[in-house]
């Protein structure tokens, strides 16, 4: 027997005394044990230290009995599975906003609902970042009650050539979704039928707002794919006009509208030359620093054709207080300085403090 591979063990390791045949682990006889050894099996002590006999199951399932056992299983995962397709596709659907359902691709969907009924989102509170076939967009599920999130995200997505980005939560805010766009940029195909609608309706809303013609065409010729795909009509154009005022103006220019949606203010700002993923995570910072809380943002790039590039920045706010955002509420009016000289001074130290923070509070969460 001692020929068959037995080895000497110094250590506790429940090694000792055993040869692997091709039907199972199985024990050799006592007189192969070392005395130092052979308390492991002998001692009752051994059931609570190391587990002894139990670790090695020789009776382990075979044939039909094992048949049987995989059946009954992947009978209790499709059950559970069939429980929280029924319970979750209808509260998904009814609480998605409605630009959700516009702007994502029906295959996007349908991942984003697979993920979060085989992910465990709502019940155990995961975070899962996807990524699509060719890695030019990345999405980001989560439960929605931690504002902090939000924060750890645009820590992610640093270093990211991102050139459009949505963040949101559902209607009960059970469930954050955020997605970034990374891939070159390339012009839209007008042959795409979808794309030439938004476009076709893009032109109609810019029609009525008296845009120079010239310049409208000019900036939807030149749209990204990914950008036209993921916004809606009334967002390109909104982009279009903010990337017309940088035209004839400083290389940065901000806009808000007080209780735009359901008591929250809408804040935009643009910037020529501004990498989206750095300056995104910084504007998260400045709103923070003012306490305001950021329940929805977008951000997009557009005129890539062009030397100067334009980020554009939307962000729905609400602040802390609970009190109405205004042209005139002292908060905002910092925040919005802040946000407005960001390009031209370096992130102070409480920037920095703040970051700091996040990232040590990712290293323990993860």
């Amino acid at each position: 027997m001692a020929a068959e591979g037995t080895f000497s063990i110094k250590t506790p390791y429940v090694r000792h005394g055993m040869v692997k045949t091709k039907q199972d682990m199985i024990f050799k006889s006592k007189s192969d044990w070392s005395t130092e050894d052979s308390w492991l099996f002998e001692s009752e002590s051994h059931s609570n230290l190391f587990g002894g006999r139990d670790w090695f199951r020789p009776d382990a399932k075979r044939g039909q009995e094992l048949n049987d056992y995989i059946d009954s299983i992947v009978g209790s995962v499709r059950t559970s599975l069939d429980h929280a397709i029924t319970e979750i596709t209808p509260w998904f659907f009814s609480n998605m906003p409605q630009f959700y359902y516009e702007t994502t691709p029906r295959e996007e969907k349908i991942r984003d609902l697979r993920t979060i009924i085989t992910g465990q989102i709502l019940d155990h509170h995961q975070k899962i970042q996807l990524w699509n076939m060719d890695r030019s967009k990345t999405t980001f599920l989560a439960h929605g009650d931690d504002q902090e999130l939000i924060f750890d995200i645009a820590e992610q997505i640093q270093g990211l050539p991102i050139t459009n980005g949505t963040t949101f939560k559902s209607k009960d805010d059970r469930l954050l979704i955020s997605s970034f766009n990374t891939g070159t940029y390339r012009k839209a195909d007008l042959l795409d039928a979808s794309i030439s609608k938004t476009i076709s309706k893009t032109r109609s809303i810019l029609k009525e707002e008296h845009c120079e013609e010239s310049l409208v065409e000019e900036f939807l010729a030149n749209l990204d794919h990914e950008l036209v795909v993921n916004s809606s009509p009334a967002r390109l154009s909104r982009l279009f006009l903010m990337s017309l005022l940088l035209d004839t103006q400083e290389d940065t220019i901000s806009h808000l509208i007080p209780n735009y949606h359901k008591g929250m203010a809408r804040f935009d700002i643009a910037y020529k030359n501004m990498p989206i993923d750095e300056t995104y995570s910084n504007l998260l910072s400045i709103l923070k620093r003012y306490n305001f809380k950021v329940q929805r943002s977008m951000s997009s790039l557009v005129n890539q054709h062009r030397r100067s590039p334009v980020s554009v920045f939307t962000f729905f706010i609400e602040h802390e207080s609970g009190k109405p955002i205004n042209e005139k509420f002292v908060p905002y009016l910092k925040a919005s300085k802040a946000a407005k000289t960001l390009k031209w001074v370096d992130t102070d130290d409480f920037d920095l403090f703040i970051k700091s923070v996040r990232r040590r509070r990712a290293l323990f969460t993860q």
